[in-house]
């Protein structure tokens, strides 16, 4: 016979730990993980992870067990140099540390921001023994942080465009006024008379930048009024058509039940005409647009992934083409002011900026998908209201 209360105490309270080893990681909002021995967390050493990681990465931790490098390959290409500098010198200062970078989510494919707190463990030798690291999933921070930064900047652009404006259309009105009177002076000079045309066309095509410049800041009065945006679409086809050149097959796919929007009709049709503007010089060889039009309803977990959008009841004006596409640093840009893939002269980069400005004003959002080679769809969401256009 042998005493082994001390060995049953020490089984109870291992087991008691792992038990409340286990409440934590299964409670906290932190993604856990280990490295064991010297490895590095991103040379795929990586061999435990807490369940969270189906909320970070949409994978199941077994995943992990067996395939050790499978966490390094989740990073983003472009964070996979900066992760590694950091970590190493975590390592090499001997504590802790966080750095944010992107993993790729398996169910969306979208990478998604979280911030990794690392801390190395030592032995008495000040060898490494092992790496435990805290994963916390801070893409909606990140989000939030970006609509922060742009908001500032638009309303630093809107206070200079709105007091620049005023004074602007006004010395406008002064070049108009003279050039209708010089062309009424000089109906007998043909040469002339034109010259004066053109300072008349020019200035028109100034008050419609300053007028861009205004949307683009959300600036722009607008004149909203109950529309059924088939109708908006039906009504500018022609003019479409003329638009995109007879290279360009120009389909409609309105939906009959469509909802009711409130909108200013002519910023709409400007949104149209812009979006199929870019749409054909995204096809210099020729393709297809297209325009559709359906109701959408966006839930708390849409408008939880995609901020600042608003869960409710939408119509969706959809204009995709076959063009030659974009690739994700370009679609970072194409809402700046000033932006602009064409050559020196041939756009002003505001057409994209104006769009963006004047949905945003309708209380409605605007999403892109575009592949290199594959084309681009633009996805306007516009509030959808029950009222006709009778009692607007």
């Amino acid at each position: 016979m042998s005493d082994i209360t001390e060995r049953k105490q020490a089984e109870e309270a291992l087991q008691e730990c792992e038990e409340k080893y286990q409440m934590v990681t299964q409670n906290i909002r932190e993604m856990v993980y280990a490295v064991k021995g010297n490895g590095h967390p991103y040379g795929g050493s990586v061999h435990w992870v807490s369940d969270k990681v189906r909320d970070v990465v949409g994978r199941e931790p077994d995943e992990f067990v067996q395939d050790p490098t499978l966490w390094p390959r989740l990073i983003h290409p472009d964070d996979v140099p900066g992760a590694v500098e950091a970590v190493n010198e975590i390592i090499a200062s001997k504590k802790p540390g966080t750095l944010e970078y992107r993993v790729q989510h398996k169910k969306t494919g979208e990478y998604r921001w979280i911030t990794d707190s690392v801390v190395p463990r030592f032995n008495d030798s000040d060898k490494l023994v092992n790496i435990f690291g805290a994963v916390r999933d801070v893409t909606e921070r990140k989000q939030l942080e970006a609509q922060l930064l742009q908001s500032q900047k638009m309303e630093a652009m809107g206070r200079l465009v709105a007091g620049v404006a005023h004074d602007f259309n006004n010395l406008l009105l002064v070049i108009k006024s003279h050039s209708f009177f010089l062309r009424n002076s000089l109906s007998h000079d043909e040469r002339l008379a034109e010259a004066a045309k053109e300072i008349d066309d020019a200035a028109d095509r100034a008050a419609s930048l300053t007028s861009q410049l205004l949307a683009f800041v959300r600036r722009q009065v607008l004149q909203p009024k109950v529309l059924d945006l088939n109708a908006v679409v039906g009504d500018i086809s022609t003019l479409l058509r003329r638009l995109i050149g007879e290279s360009i097959h120009l389909v409609t796919s309105p939906d009959p039940a469509l909802g009711w929007i409130k909108a200013d009709p002519g910023q709409i049709e400007r949104v149209i005409i812009n979006l199929a503007v870019n749409a054909r010089d995204a096809m210099p060889q020729g393709g297809k647009l297209l325009i559709g039009t359906a109701n959408a309803e966006l839930d708390e977990s849409y408008a939880r992934q995609q901020i600042p959008v608003k869960p409710g009841s939408y119509v969706v004006l959809t204009v995709t083409d076959t063009g030659i596409g974009m690739d994700e640093e370009t679609q970072a840009h194409i809402f700046d002011p000033f932006f602009t893939t064409k050559e020196p002269g041939k756009g002003t980069g505001l057409g994209l900026a104006t769009v963006d400005g004047i949905v945003n004003q309708s209380g409605g959002y605007i999403r892109v998908h575009s592949e290199p080679g594959r084309g681009t769809t633009f996805k306007v969401y516009l509030p959808r209201v029950e009222l006709s256009p009778d009692f607007g």
